[in-house]
């Protein structure tokens, strides 16, 4: 279900269709907290267009703060340089144009994607920071396989969990130099691509003697051509 903070009778009929969820209006801010209390589940607001910029502006800069997953996306009838800087700065995920059903229905998938993704990372266990260390050069032959696998033997001998990536993906000999015999590489990552998660990504780890864990190249070059550049 979507809250949807308007005034007008008749603004679920006029944004159901963009929306395509259950829409429950209510007309003050105030309820629309009361409705995200009830509804803790609830990750998506709309502030209807005749709603003051202020006011909605308020309740964002609210959310923003207690509950940061909450996606708000605002509505007017004009856009202009003005109200889109007095959006991001109050914290709105999205503005749109109120006739503009399309770019609402867009805005809306696009807000509940990052809301989803934050509940996911929020939701689970606590996190912990890490650093990446890249290793490159322009050329090969250079020991950069040398230097990343030893810097990375070295840290997990002193209790750090490290994963060491081999992204040379056409000629990447990170398992070669380690020994190891992996039974998947990063090819294998490309089928979660959008949503990887911590099991998929030990599914394809091989852990090596020294304690680190190492996601391998692919073992023939032309697995490289499956991976397509935008791969995350």
């Amino acid at each position: 279900m979507t809250i949807l903070w308007d005034g007008d009778p008749a603004a679920a009929e006029t944004y159901h269709f963009a929306v395509s969820d259950r829409l429950e209006v209510v007309e003050a801010a105030q309820l629309v907290t009361r409705a995200l209390t009830t509804n803790p589940s609830e990750m998506l607001v709309i502030v209807g267009p005749d709603i003051d910029l202020q006011a909605a502006s308020n309740l964002a800069e609210g959310l923003r703060s207690e509950r940061p997953e909450v996606s708000v996306i605002l509505l007017r009838r004009r856009l202009d340089v003005t109200i889109l800087a007095q959006a991001m700065r109050a914290g709105f995920r999205e503005v749109v144009a109120s006739d503009d059903l399309t770019s609402l229905s867009s805005a809306c998938r696009r807000s509940l994607e990052i809301s989803r993704q934050m509940v996911g990372v929020s939701g689970g266990a606590p996190t912990v920071d890490g650093t990446v260390v890249m290793v490159f050069s322009a050329k090969g032959g250079c020991g950069k396989t040398t230097i990343a696998t030893n810097l990375a033997a070295y840290a997990a001998s002193t209790g750090s969990h490290i994963l060491l990536v081999d992204l040379d993906l056409e000629f990447g000999d990170v398992a070669v130099t380690l020994q190891l015999r992996p039974s998947a590489s990063l090819g294998d990552l490309v089928a979660m691509s959008g949503h990887i998660d911590s099991q998929g990504l030990a599914s394809v780890v091989t852990k090596h003697e020294s304690g680190l864990d190492a996601v391998c190249a692919p073992s023939h070059p032309g697995e490289a051509d499956r991976i397509p550049d935008d791969s995350e």
